[in-house]
């Protein structure tokens, strides 16, 4: 996958009526934007599994009991996750 800006080469004809419509090729380049990467699977599971416990303590009312519960996760979710 490539990250950053890339050059595409285009090609237009150009009319032009006042030039007695002789058509010309104008090739330039443009500079265009790769999408966004995806985040890493991994990453984006670890976060929705973190992320829906947290809403269950919330919706539950269990939010400060489980507090202990939900810090030991997420030092789990960092240390497997490893260094960036």
């Amino acid at each position: 996958m490539t990250l950053g800006k890339r050059r595409v080469a285009v090609q237009r004809v150009v009319s032009s009526p006042i030039a007695g419509g002789n058509s010309r090729s104008l090739s330039h380049p443009l500079t265009t934007h790769s999408p966004t990467p995806a985040p890493h699977p991994q990453v984006a599971a670890e976060a929705a599994s973190f992320g829906a416990a947290l809403l269950l303590d919330l919706w539950t009312g269990r939010l400060q009991a489980n507090e202990q519960q939900r810090a030991e996760q997420l030092r789990g979710v960092i240390e497997r996750l490893g260094p960036a």
